[in-house]
């Protein structure tokens, strides 16, 4: 589970003062949302330089296990922006600007998958359920499966492959 507020400040760090730049032109990301939309990833990013304003991206979030990232693929302007900048700033959409910063929002949650693997192993070890029986186990590997958007969070689905012990006693 990785809420909206914690997913904003990491993507922050990687954006905040981050400027890109195309022939003569510029823009740096001043402020970011990030939040979902019928899920879908909106990246609102307050930018300026050779264009000052609001920019709005939407997106579809995954998982890369090779490197335990949360990214978002298919990130571009939403049709609101798009006209807005074929208005006024067509070069943001020929220099791929989106691309550079679905490029650079790779958001590492490998730390979350180990607190959720420690969080497991804890409950295997001699858990009394009641009634004079006992669940040990072992965890020996944790995949994220999935990920999903709710309300306020990006949620996993996890996978995970060990042993369990139930003990009745009499």
């Amino acid at each position: 589970n990785i809420s909206y507020p914690e997913l904003n400040n990491m993507a922050k760090k990687l954006l905040i003062e981050r400027t890109f730049s195309s022939d003569e032109k510029s823009i740096t990301i001043e402020d970011l949302n990030i939040f979902d939309n019928n899920g879908k990833i909106i990246v609102d990013a307050t930018v300026s330089g050779s264009m000052k304003g609001e920019l709005r991206l939407t997106g579809d979030p995954y998982y890369d296990p090779s490197d335990s990232t949360l990214k978002i693929k298919n990130l571009d302007f939403d049709l609101q922006t798009r006209n807005a900048i074929a208005k006024s700033a067509n070069w943001l959409m020929h220099h791929k600007l989106a691309e550079k910063i679905q490029d650079k929002l790779n958001l590492t949650i490998a730390k979350k998958v180990e607190e959720a693997k420690q969080m497991i192993c804890k409950m295997l070890v001699n858990k009394y359920l009641g009634h004079n029986v006992h669940l040990t186990g072992k965890l020996d590997n944790l995949y994220v499966n999935e990920i999903f958007l709710a309300k306020e969070s990006i949620k996993a689905n996890l996978l995970f492959k060990g042993g369990i012990n139930l003990m009745m006693k009499r």
